[in-house]
Parts: structure tokens; C-alpha cells; sequence
């Protein structure tokens, strides 16, 4: 049966959005040494949206509401966060977080966060979070970079700290 909630562009797109970052957020590296052939990538965001608008519009028949509003998409929100939830969010959390240096700056806008504090932080020995950090990068959720003092540090890529700047401002707006 087809429920027909009346999508804005709006919601459309904030679903197209939330389901990329999805996709970025539950990629998991293969950490089985048995199998001979490695399938390391993300989700298709394309498949994730069709689920997505899906939920959007069924929790809008659930409220019973014409379209899509505000209470709906902060639920939508609320799910697909809660779906995205392991390391991967936190690295993304902690780089947009504010810098504890005494300006009002995240770590992405700052120094970034050198390898060895990521691994403490994930909780992960310095070997296992390397690599996990390099599947990150592999996939172009996070770039490594020269730093002045503390060498070299994890930064976001442009794509995912906007990406997830939109969806996080999605979530306050409503």
C-alpha cells in the first residue's frame, strides 16, 4: 500500500541527506583475517533514502497528519541518529565538538585530534584504531594532516564535517 504524505523537496532532501551519512556511519571495516575477499565500503545511500522517506511518511499517517511536519522529522532524525550510533558518529562528534584549548573553536576548525588521543578515546589499542581511523579515510569520512606541534592530526573531509553540519542544524531547526 502507498502512503502518500505529501514530501516537501525539503524532506526529500533531508532524508537523501541523513541516509548518506548513514551510509558513511555504519560502514564497518572486516576485521575477519579467515576470508579471502575483503568487501569494505558503505551502504547504498540510494537504498537507505527509499527506507527513509518511507519511515517519514509512515510516522506521518501515525500522527495522522497530512504531511510530513516537524514532530515527524524530529522522530526521523531521533531513529536515524540512533541507527548511525558506534565509533564512526563519535569520531564525527568529536571533531565538530568545541576544542577544550579556551577558544570557542572545534577540533575540525583547530588542531584536529592526533591518532594516539582518537585511539584513547574509541578505546581501541593504537594498532586496532590505526587502522580503523585509515578505513575512515579510506572511505572519505576523515583526511590525516600536518599539524605545527602535535604532528599529524585527524580532520573531516569537507564533504561529511558539511554534511553532518546540515543534518546536526536539521535537528535544532526543528
Amino acid at each position: 500500500e502507498k502512503v502518500d504524505a505529501n514530501l516537501s523537496m525539503q524532506v526529500e532532501e533531508q532524508c537523501m541527506d541523513m541516509a548518506t551519512l548513514t551510509a558513511y556511519l555504519r560502514a564497518r571495516p572486516n576485521e575477519d583475517k579467515r576470508r579471502t575477499k575483503h568487501y569494505e565500503g558503505k551502504e547504498t545511500p540510494t537504498r537507505l533514502t527509499q527506507q527513509y522517506i518511507k519511515l517519514a511518511e509512515h510516522l506521518a499517517v501515525v500522527f495522522n497528519k497530512p504531511m510530513v511536519d516537524s514532530v515527524s522529522m524530529r522522530i526521523f532524525l531521533k531513529v536515524a541518529m540512533d541507527t548511525s550510533f558506534g565509533p564512526s558518529l563519535k569520531v564525527v562528534q568529536w571533531l565538530c565538538s568545541r576544542n577544550h584549548s579556551g577558544e570557542d573553536v572545534t577540533f575540525q576548525e583547530s588542531s584536529g585530534i592526533p591518532t594516539r588521543t582518537m585511539c584513547a578515546w574509541l578505546g581501541m589499542t593504537n594498532d586496532k584504531g590505526t587502522n580503523y581511523l585509515s578505513f575512515l579515510r579510506k572511505l572519505g569520512v576523515l583526511s590525516l594532516r600536518q599539524t605545527g606541534q602535535t604532528g599529524e592530526s585527524w580532520f573531516l573531509t569537507e564533504r561529511i564535517h558539511n554534511l553532518f553540519l546540515k543534518v546536526l542544524g536539521d535537528i535544532h531547526a526543528i
